[in-house]
């Protein structure tokens, strides 16, 4: 099984932020763009790394479950806490 997330905080209160969210911004020769970067990489070299078993025709070495989920600090508040 391949485990991965992909998520930002919400945008509310929006009084604390200094730019947009969910806009890229430009500062400087740096690009900025609120949750473009947590795990979304991870999850793309996972899946790229199956696509070329799959377009070299080569079987894969087992089984693969991919669970992707896209709300892990949400779900993670709801679990009762010990």
């Amino acid at each position: 099984m391949v485990y991965g997330h992909y998520d930002v905080q919400p945008p509310e209160p929006f009084e604390l932020w200094t730019s947009p969210p969910f806009e890229p911004r430009r500062q400087g020769r740096s690009l900025f763009a609120r949750g473009a970067s947590d795990n979304k990489g991870q999850n793309l070299a996972h899946l790229k790394a199956v696509e070329a078993y799959v377009k070299t025709g080569t079987e894969l070495p087992c089984d693969i479950t991919f669970v992707i989920e896209g709300e892990e600090e949400v779900a993670a508040a709801a679990w009762p806490h010990s």
